[in-house]
């Protein structure tokens, strides 16, 4: 189970952008990371690099501390799943999984074999021929072609990508136990991140080329380290505004919509840096809360905003209602960030019936109806709006430095250049520690 280092890493094909751009990256031993982003982001790219199927343009690739950049692709001991599942199709599948399994002793081959097909659910279809399986078989025969041979290394791209839901639950569920089981160092790639969130010990985010954030899954959700990460990561999106900090007497008061709110307690060090400069504030749909109250609740702890229903949408126990801020003043919707797109607020499917509303008989939300958008200044998120960073004490914290270096908890060795850190007893952040 090797350690991975990816120094400086660029890849450029002819005189086009590069589409690996100066990427650093160190994955420990044994580490199960799924890295997430946009379609071209570099993902696969970024895979056949570590596979030897691409040689990078500039930088440096290292296994267990050696360059692999002459080691051809067959001795880096890579098992590699490709999004389209790769069988042969005139054999059947025993014989599939038996030639990726020549190389082990009968015993042991026997024993693995046994396990893998079992684990997988593959086993009533060894003697059938690909064209024979349905799609989720077929990518389930892949993963066991690929794992048989227990590499010490596993690239995984897009592997559940052409499943339904209970299959891609199911086989996340088998691919972290037989990751667990298997002990190797394993890739998991997908532009799905409730995929990436459910299955990795960390979440590394690639935008354009780039590691714009690796932490634990709480990690990325909780404290985005840019405002691409944070509109990227989570299902909906962070609802984002632009405006402006500002002081006035012995508070500060953000202005945005054509409104002010005073501000208590800004938990950001060093905030005067970003007074009277714009910056974008962003709030998680859960966060919010969306009332019919005739009279708005404002403290320096609470903002309120008047809003209007432009859309309901159930999502089973939830419900996500799509809000637009009304009232004099108010500018009309543009495009954009500056909240061209409706606001989202996630409530239970038991709340959407309101029973606050003193004599008026409780009912369901309805597209037009006008009600008051809360948020709480605690739970905002706040970024720069020139770099797109994060306002903290260290904006860089969460991102991945050149000397950075992470060790899977198994080995017991201390980590580095991360404010997350992790033992051998438990290598997941506990956010209620974390600055917000």
């Amino acid at each position: 189970m090797p350690s991975i280092e990816l120094i400086q890493v660029a890849k450029r094909f002819g005189k086009g952008p590069a589409v690996v751009d100066g990427l650093n990256l160190t994955i420990g031993a044994g580490e199960l990371l799924a890295i997430v982003g946009p379609t071209g982001s570099g993902k696969t790219t970024l895979l056949r690099m570590l596979a030897g199927l691409e040689q990078p343009t500039t930088g440096d690739i290292r296994f267990e501390g050696q360059s692999v950049l002459q080691m051809p692709s067959w001795q880096r001991g890579v098992g590699y799943a490709f999004q389209h599942p790769a069988l042969i199709p005139h054999q059947p599948v025993r014989k599939q999984l038996s030639l990726n399994g020549n190389r082990k002793p009968p015993i042991t081959q026997s024993t693995h074999f046994e396990h893998i097909t079992q684990q997988l659910d593959v086993t009533h279809l060894l003697d059938r021929m690909p064209e024979q399986l349905s799609g989720g078989e077929r990518q389930r025969v892949a993963l066991a072609t690929v794992l048989f041979d227990a590499p010490q290394l596993v690239l995984l791209d897009e592997p559940l990508g052409h499943l339904d839901e209970p299959q891609r639950i199911e086989l996340r569920r088998v691919i972290r136990a037989l990751h667990d089981r298997l002990g190797c160092t394993m890739i998991y790639v997908t532009h799905d991140q409730r995929e990436a969130l459910a299955i990795g010990d960390r979440v590394a985010v690639l935008m354009a080329g780039r590691v714009e954030q690796v932490d634990t899954p709480l990690a990325v959700y909780r404290r985005p380290a840019t405002l691409n990460v944070a509109r990227f990561v989570g299902s909906p999106p962070l609802n984002v505004v632009r405006g402006t900090l500002a002081e006035q007497a012995e508070f500060l008061t953000f202005s945005a919509f054509n409104r002010t709110w005073g501000v208590d307690n800004l938990p950001l060090v060093g905030v005067q840096r970003y007074v009277p400069n714009p910056v974008y504030l962003g709030q998680r749909a859960e966060t919010l809360r969306l009332e019919r109250a005739c009279e708005p609740v404002e403290s320096a702890q609470l903002a309120s905003l008047p809003v209007q229903v432009v859309a309901v949408e159930p999502q089973g126990s939830r419900v996500w209602l799509q809000v637009r801020p009304v009232g004099d003043g108010v500018s009309p919707p543009g495009r954009g960030v500056e909240f061209g797109s409706p606001w989202i607020v996630e409530i239970a499917a038991s709340d959407a019936t309101d029973t606050t509303v003193g004599q008026l008989p409780p009912r369901e939300w309805r597209v037009g109806d006008h009600g008051w958008l809360t948020w709480e200044w605690t739970k905002a998120h706040w970024f720069d709006a020139h770099t797109g960073e994060r306002l903290t004490h260290n904006t860089r914290a969460h991102l991945q430095s050149d000397n950075s270096k992470y060790e899977h908890p198994a080995s017991g060795k201390e980590t580095t250049g991360n404010e997350c850190q992790r033992s051998p007893a438990d290598h997941r952040c506990d956010p209620s520690r974390q600055e917000h």
